[in-house]
């Protein structure tokens, strides 16, 4: 654990040295963070489906002359079950989302959307410290950073 990180994290929430440990601990494992990632193939499907652009990006996909033949290439190769799902935290696959939006194929509610299905909420802690939880130990160590 980066103790000098989380000193920091503490003094810039209101925990500052000599606080009660327990509650500064209890306070950051209470915390929560929106991340976004993989939406699965059927729900991909279901999203393209319910949007009436499952036909559009098919047809884009053997438009030679589209530059956003590769990308719906793509999008069709996790709908045939090619691939689990699309990661749109990866900044390929949100510029390729953002190709379709730019070119009109999708609009950004779509997209907003889609990103929802992708987004799930997890433990600060664990999404900045790596660990399931932090303890009063550790924030005495923190503290000591100081």
């Amino acid at each position: 654990m980066n103790y000098s990180a989380l000193q920091t994290d503490l003094t810039a929430r209101g925990f500052p040295a000599g606080g009660d440990p327990t509650a500064a601990a209890n306070a950051l494992n209470a915390l929560t963070v929106s991340v976004v990632g993989l939406v699965s193939t059927s729900q991909l499907l279901i999203w393209a489906a319910s949007n009436g652009i499952l036909g559009t990006i098919q047809a884009l996909s053997q438009n030679t002359t589209s530059p956003l033949q590769s990308a719906a290439i793509a999008v069709m190769l996790v709908a045939n079950g090619g691939l689990p799902g699309i990661d749109l935290s990866s900044a390929a696959v949100q510029a390729m989302v953002g190709g379709f939006v730019n070119a009109g194929i999708v609009t950004q509610a779509q997209a907003n959307a889609l990103t929802a299905l992708g987004t799930t909420t997890t433990s600060y802690v664990q999404q900045t410290y790596g660990v399931a939880a932090i303890g009063a130990a550790d924030v005495l160590t923190a503290w000591r950073q100081s």
